[in-house]
């Protein structure tokens, strides 16, 4: 085996990726893009900015597997991402790409074999998440409407609001696991990039302060939608608006010709799973994070 750091410059290389990830199936903390074009942009972005390297793993000149290295400076983590575990500790020299200080983390799904994690003290269980669906004829409008007068629906507006999407945002996941502090240039590059339609939805006070929102990613083509965020912000919590932007949202891309919404939620996150569970939500499947240790 020969590993091997991703040529950037080489098209024929990210093709020879982007295939082998396709053949493998999904797995890992990330899914797939299966727009070809986005796929390349956003790793080349990425990798220039120091945000992701990525090393591949050939046989007689063919790819048999890969590692990639996520970097999250400002909370001090590092995942990896890799279809076969077992390589983590076969090519040693890939945490030299690691800084020290960095806790280094690995989310894998239950779909995934993890024999090997399994038996391995390298492994340490720490999180659990849970991904789940709604598919349009199951979903279960369980909301009577009925919201403090003081409060109003609001449709984002980038050029007035992307402070208000911050701060919530912020507010909302600052605790979470592996949640970094987002500023209103992250905010909007993440808007910008992404290749689906942004839908996001704030309920607002009289004095136009977000109380509430909710941020779904939605694919045309696929008819498919992703609820990315949302949240409520701490003064206007136990007043069941989640339950509201949740509902308004989703009978709103239902509306639009959505047939899907999928999410990931904690596990450990009992009221949010309750509110999903009543809206008709079913969990496919359980993204598992361990932390590795190097040194064992």
């Amino acid at each position: 085996m020969k590993l091997k750091k991703l040529n950037i410059k080489s098209t024929t290389e990210f093709r020879k990726y982007y295939d082998f990830l396709n053949s493998v199936g999904i797995h890992g903390h990330i899914n797939l893009s299966n727009d070809y074009n986005f796929f390349t942009n956003s790793l080349i972005n990425k990798i220039k900015n120091k945000k992701i390297k990525i090393f591949l793993i050939f046989e007689n000149e063919k790819i048999i597997n890969y590692l990639e290295i996520h970097h999250e400076s400002n909370i001090k983590r590092s995942i990896i991402k890799t279809y076969k575990h077992e390589d983590i500790f076969n090519f040693k020299s890939v945490f030299d790409e690691i800084n020290k200080d960095n806790i280094i983390e690995i989310g894998i799904r239950d779909n995934e074999n993890k024999t090997y994690v399994n038996s391995s003290p390298r492994f340490k269980k720490i999180k659990k998440y849970n991904f789940m669906n709604l598919l349009k004829e199951e979903f279960i409008n369980i909301t009577n409407n009925s919201m403090d007068s003081n409060l109003q629906k609001h449709k984002f507006d980038i050029k007035n609001d992307l402070e208000n999407l911050t701060s919530i945002q912020n507010e909302c996941f600052q605790n979470h696991h592996g949640y970094e502090i987002n500023s209103t240039d992250d905010i909007k590059k993440e808007i910008n990039q992404n290749k689906d339609t942004n839908y996001i939805e704030a309920l607002v006070d009289n004095d136009g302060i977000w109380a509430a929102y909710s941020w779904l990613y939605y694919n045309e083509k696929t008819k498919s939608a992703k609820l990315s965020m949302c949240g409520v912000k701490e003064n206007f919590r136990n007043k069941g608006l989640a339950k509201i932007i949740i509902s308004n949202s989703i009978i709103k891309l239902f509306s639009l010709g959505c047939k899907e919404i999928k999410l990931e939620v904690d596990d450990s996150n009992i009221s949010a799973k309750k509110i999903y569970f009543e809206l008709g939500f079913s969990i496919y499947n359980n993204l598992n994070w361990y932390q590795i240790n190097q040194q064992l």
